[in-house]
């Protein structure tokens, strides 16, 4: 039977299998895999593979986090099994149900992690204010009160994708396995923002930054090593910059991904894998001079779980993880000389669970394939999951095909094009990723696949600013967006318009985030695009500075502030300040509940664009969304989102 199409519909059938871990003789992998449970929302089921394959957990709840015990016999996870309270679960090998490991109050569960005895989890927890807890608001049901005003006395009191949640803040936790006896380890760090692993002599290496105001110095983390008996001790003499993804080696010695900020404290800079003696304090930083390399970069993308640090993993004294460079993102062995070892080299994303000796466990996403788990031993695949089979048997996954493109003279942009199977000259869809420090990949974009689906060619590109190809590369539209960026999208405009299966006359922008502000900024400048879609988008620097989770701080990505000789770069760089001859039919789309780039962001471009008699649309999601919702909000709203495209498509383009 011959392949059809991709519907927006089928999201309802994607499995999202990811975080596959190793058990201690690497002989099993435990993952996670999300599915759509209902039309408004997922859960997450544990999978167990020992040569046979087989669920662990199943029901409406979200397990995930699964992390062996050392000496193999159980497994540890995650669950909202018992909403409100966050929960961590014990599952014995040798049969039975899971059992629950500590008794929290209502709050939320981060990362853990195994004490290397197995006696005791470290992990990250944030209780929630009393006063608004499920049993208060019901109790002030009962009683007729009003709902309490929200009291904050920090930058830092909202995060998208993580709600409000004041001056609440994680703490580095401790928990007895056996007895279920939990205790705070670590509560100093302002912003509750913390990295930890164990050490061989059962203390726990805590990175954290202890200033007052963490926000306005974000390049004061220290690392101090907190110990069983209470102590916590810093270790002195440390470079100043950003230090996360803390991994034990095993020998005392600790793996680091290290920003650098003794010179420039702001704006971005490349994650180095630098490593430190817990015992003596010494560093050493074996890519010191590198700027090509960043373990903290990840792929974009809507149809598999996001990442947002370093992915390191170590096993037996060796260090494993993955890099994303030039739209794919391949697992390495790591060696404290600076040196590596590439593990993994098909096109697309090979993101890394676990590794040991011989055997890689990773989730693995192609150009034409949803993503699965794969077990990799002595180099041959000796397991691969099924879960997407059905579906990707059944659709025709399209294949983007790659270029570079000059943009100026010296400058090349990676891109790729989807053409549809169609006949003759079709129009074009140009697609601008967010961030703007972060990277598009090769892999299956459903969003992508939807559109060419409906006949388009879609084009997508990593302009200046993008991530995965150098350090100057990335850095070189801070405080001027619009600028070399804005080069890089007409350089692919006009090359996907020579393409002669295109029709030139025919051609859409669209995006999301800072993707959306491009957007906004190509219809203020340019008359090329037959329609546009902007989607939760920046269209105000001056109003987004202060109504951010993430704070425009003075002199960070852009100089000086709003409040200090610095707004008229912001407004002279604000899409809707360029807005006088905007004629470009536009659909907005955004969330009530976005934290990141606020609704009114969007509702300026709507506002202005309705004023002028721009044909426009404003579709404005329920705030149960947030910024994140074209990859995580509910499935129904995704899948209404894609249509809302669909449409828009069809009347203007």
């Amino acid at each position: 039977m011959p392949k059809r199409p991709m519907q927006p519909e089928d999201l309802n059938r994607v499995r999202v299998p990811s975080d596959p871990r190793l058990s201690p003789d690497g002989q099993s992998v435990v993952y996670a895999v999300k599915r759509t449970a209902d039309k408004n929302k997922y859960a997450t089921d544990l999978y167990l593979w020992d040569g046979d394959l087989r669920q662990l957990t199943t029901g409406d709840s979200n397990d995930s986090q699964p992390r062996w015990k050392p000496d193999g016999s159980a497994i540890a996870f995650s669950s909202d099994r018992e909403k409100p309270k966050p929960g961590l679960f014990l599952l014995p090998m040798s049969g039975g149900e899971a059992r629950k490991i500590v008794d929290l109050p209502e709050g939320s569960l981060s990362k853990f992690e195994w004490s290397p005895d197995g006696r005791h989890i470290a992990f990250l927890f944030r209780a929630k204010d009393a006063s608004r807890t499920k049993e208060s608001v019901e109790k002030r049901k009962e009683t007729g009160e009003s709902e309490p005003p929200l009291v904050v006395e920090t930058l830092v009191w909202r995060m998208d994708g993580d709600g409000v949640f004041g001056d609440d803040r994680f703490k580095v936790c401790v928990v007895e396995v056996d007895s279920g006896k939990w205790r705070v380890l670590v509560s100093a760090a302002k912003d509750g923002e913390y990295s930890f692993c164990w050490i061989d002599d059962g203390s726990l290496a805590v990175a954290y930054n202890p200033s007052e105001n963490p926000t306005m110095e974000p390049w004061q983390d220290e690392i101090f090593v907190a110990g069983s008996d209470g102590s916590t001790r810093r270790i002195e003499g440390l470079p100043m910059g950003q230090k996360g993804s803390l991994t034990s080696l095993e020998d005392g010695f600790i793996a680091v991904a290290f920003s650098d900020r003794r010179e420039d404290r702001f704006g971005y800079k490349v994650g180095r894998l630098c490593y430190l003696d817990a015992a003596s304090g010494a560093w050493s930083d074996p890519w010191q001079g590198r700027t090509d390399l960043d373990v903290n970069v990840w792929t974009l993308s809507d149809v598999k779980e996001p990442g947002y640090s370093a992915r390191l993993y170590c096993d037996q004294g060796r260090l494993f993880g993955d890099l994303s460079r030039e739209g794919s993102t391949h697992a390495y062995e790591f060696f404290r000389d600076g040196s590596m070892t590439q593990l993994t080299f098909d096109d697309g994303d090979q993101t890394l669970g676990s590794a040991n000796a011989d055997t890689l466990a990773i989730a693995t996403m192609s150009p034409t394939a949803l993503p699965e788990i794969e077990v990799i031993r002595n180099g041959e695949t000796v397991f691969k999951s099924s879960h997407n089979s059905e579906l990707t048997d059944e659709i025709e996954f399209l294949a983007g095909e790659e270029h570079w493109i000059e943009s100026e003279p010296g400058v090349r942009v990676q891109a790729w094009v989807l053409r549809p199977e169609a006949d003759g000259k079709v129009p074009a869809i140009i697609e601008v990723h967010g961030g703007p420090h972060g990277m598009y990949s090769c892999s299956v974009f459903l969003e992508m696949q939807v559109l060419a689906a409906a006949g388009y060619v879609v084009a997508w590109s990593n302009p200046r600013g993008s991530t995965g190809y150098g350090e100057d590369f990335a850095r070189c539209i801070t405080g001027d967006w619009g600028n070399k960026d804005w080069l890089d999208v007409q350089a692919v405009t006009e090359f996907v318009k020579s393409l002669d299966f295109v029709d030139a006359n025919r051609v859409a922008i669209m995006g999301g985030s800072y993707g959306g502000y491009m957007v906004n900024w190509a219809i203020g400048h340019s008359d090329a695009y037959n329609c546009a879609i902007t989607d939760r988008c920046v269209a105000n620097l001056l109003s987004k500075s202060g109504n951010s989770d993430y704070t425009f701080v003075p002199d960070g990505n852009w100089p000086g502030s709003a409040f200090n000789g610095a707004w008229e770069v912001l407004w002279d760089r604000s899409p809707v300040k360029h807005f006088a001859n905007v004629s470009t039919p536009t659909l907005v789309v955004h969330s009530e509940g976005d934290l990141r780039c606020h609704v009114e962001q969007g509702e300026q471009v709507y506002t202005f664009l309705k004023m002028k008699g721009v044909p426009t649309r404003l579709v404005r999601y329920p705030s149960n969304t947030s910024h994140g919702m074209s990859r995580s909000g509910p499935p129904d709203l995704r899948i209404h989102r894609l249509h809302e495209q669909l449409n828009w498509y069809a009347k203007y383009l």
